[in-house]
């Protein structure tokens, strides 16, 4: 029988035994990831975040990923505030009840069938990518408005700006989830942040210089979701829009997904 050789990355090394191989082939993607490396997945997410939720807070302020500011001017809606936000309360309450759809829905789904197995993992952020390119087709499109279409008075008293709103807080939820599932919610949440900056003011190890990878995993993250943000906004600036963040998240999320498919390291045997 073929020897097999086990190699960190990719399909295993076999001989010319078909059989061999196959049985190599299929253990690839059934079996788990490395979830230790599961940052090098969730700190792209982190720069996603700030790209979507700079544009979509620009143009329709609401967020889809950070719930804490949405259920804050939702409860100011219910007495007309902010003013000249009609439709606030409902932007607000979908991307709320997407959210948490999200990640209720990811989470039971993935512990069903293997949170970190390799297939179950790519399926996960193909589907996050597909939303995603849902809300990029839809403002392509013109289906969905905003400044670049007209005026912010405009958009923000027209029920289309509640169309994208959905699939990209459903999505973010489930990259919460997905953290979580890889075992990173306490250091990269991914789309909450004000966690974050507490665990790192209450780090005894903040300082140190070396041997605290919990410390720089955190700083990694504020600093992805800053950079996605910094990138929005002068997408904003130029006039380029939400057309461009959310090709740019979608592309992301695509590429992650291939990282999986592809070269991302597999859980190694004990």
């Amino acid at each position: 029988m073929a020897e097999e050789k086990t190699i960190e990355c990719g399909l295993p090394e076999v001989e010319d035994d078909p059989e061999t191989f196959n049985a190599s082939k299929q253990h690839f993607w059934t079996g788990e990831i490395d979830v230790k490396r599961g940052h090098l997945l969730l700190l792209p997410c982190c720069f996603t975040t700030g790209l979507l939720d700079c544009s979509t807070f620009r143009n329709w302020v609401v967020f889809v990923s950070m719930q804490t500011g949405n259920t804050i001017i939702l409860c100011l809606s219910s007495a007309g505030l902010p003013e000249g936000q009609p439709w606030a309360w409902a932007a607000t309450l979908i991307s709320l009840v997407a959210f948490f759809a999200g990640a209720f829905t990811c989470t039971r789904i993935s512990n069903l069938l293997g949170a970190q197995r390799r297939i179950v993992l790519m399926v996960n952020f193909l589907v996050q990518a597909a939303l995603i390119v849902l809300a990029a087709s839809l403002a392509t499109g013109a289906v969905t408005i905003s400044d670049n279409d007209g005026s912010s008075e405009w958009v923000l008293h027209n029920p289309r700006m509640l169309i994208s709103i959905g699939p990209l807080a459903f999505q973010s939820g489930m990259t919460i989830a997905t953290s979580r599932l890889l075992g990173f919610g306490t250091e990269i949440p991914v789309t909450v942040y004000t966690s974050t900056y507490a665990a790192l003011a209450a780090d005894p190890k903040l300082f140190h210089l070396r041997g605290n990878k919990p410390r720089d995993r955190r700083i990694a993250a504020i600093i992805c979701v800053f950079a996605g943000a910094f990138v929005a906004t002068w997408a904003e600036k130029r006039s380029a829009g939400i057309i461009v963040t959310f090709w740019m998240s979608a592309g992301i999320k695509l590429i992650l997904v291939a990282a999986i498919a592809s070269v991302f390291p597999r859980k190694l045997s004990e």
